[in-house]
């Protein structure tokens, strides 16, 4: 599966760091790569409940654009039910 989202402000070297530090610990982490100002994320699927829940809390914290994680949106319906509030 393949997000892609534009990529965040950093404020220091560190903050980039921990930003991308977290993206390659996420459960389904297959790759992440660049094109220009966005960030394409490849996951393993089927995606786990604990990526979706981590991709969350991640685009929360660096304020990205919660759009770009629609394609979650239909996957394990019965327990993500919360995701369709960010979709309406």
């Amino acid at each position: 599966m393949q997000i892609t989202v534009k990529g965040p402000s950093f404020w220091c070297q560190e903050d980039e760091d921990k930003f991308f530090e977290w993206i390659y610990s996420l459960p389904n982490y297959q790759s992440v790569t660049g094109r220009g100002l966005d960030l394409i994320i490849e996951l393993n699927e089927p995606v786990s409940q604990s990526t979706i829940n981590q991709l969350f809390v991640l685009f929360k914290r660096w304020e990205l654009d919660f759009n770009s994680l629609a394609p979650l949106k239909n996957v394990n319906k019965s327990h993500v039910a919360w995701i369709n509030e960010f979709f309406k």
